[in-house]
């Protein structure tokens, strides 16, 4: 089945980026920020702290912007053409894991 994605939800795509690249900030700025209390050197401990805080809002901000331009290219041009596949032959429940979904239609 193939569907084409027409537009994103600014917002959603803010928040699912804030959320990944907050995990990424903490990781990584954990990283800094040990190696920077190892070292002593309070300007590190300083950077590890500001990549833990603005890593997530700067992914936020730059996803949220490219959903904006994503919808008025799509709008132009048309969007994003994506294929599914409804088959599901890992799942173990009657039916498999989109049973309680409509049936696909045609595009």
């Amino acid at each position: 089945m193939e569907v084409r994605i027409q537009s994103v939800d600014a917002a959603s795509a803010a928040k699912i980026s804030a959320v990944m690249y907050g995990i990424f900030g903490v990781l990584f700025g954990g990283v800094l920020l040990l190696l920077a209390v190892l070292s002593g050197d309070p300007s590190a401990m300083g950077a590890a702290i500001a990549m833990i805080v603005f890593y997530p809002l700067a992914a936020a901000i730059g996803a949220a912007i490219g959903a904006v331009i994503y919808n008025f290219c799509a709008g132009k041009v048309g969007g994003v053409l994506v294929t599914l596949d409804r088959n599901d032959a890992g799942s173990t429940s009657a039916g498999g894991r989109y049973a309680d979904y409509p049936p696909a239609a045609d595009v």
